[in-house]
């Protein structure tokens, strides 16, 4: 819980700072570009990103960008794949932290 609070701190603080510097993990990098996407061949990708938790965090957030969808329908997501990438990030955090 209190790491929940700790990545929407820093969510708030980077907003007006410079650009997140993340850590690389080649692993990491791939399974979040491929977050939400329906043939993925990384096998469990919230198994690669919880190998490790604060490459994948600061990656997680430093995708995260403003959308204006309020709604989308489960047969209509490839049409929203920008708000998609968004909520696949957010679950994605949602796990790490266990909230």
């Amino acid at each position: 819980m209190i790491l929940a609070f700790v990545l929407v701190g820093a969510v708030v603080n980077t907003s007006s700072q410079l650009p997140l510097k993340c850590g690389t993990n080649a692993r990491v990098t791939h399974t979040i570009a491929a977050l939400g996407k329906r043939s993925s061949v990384i096998g469990d990708p919230l198994a690669v990103l919880f190998s490790d938790p604060v490459i994948a965090a600061c990656h997680l957030v430093g995708s995260l960008l403003l959308v204006h969808d309020t709604h989308v329908a489960g047969y209509n997501q490839d049409r929203h794949a920008k708000t998609m990438r968004v909520i696949w990030a957010l679950r994605a955090l949602r796990y790490l932290t266990h909230c």
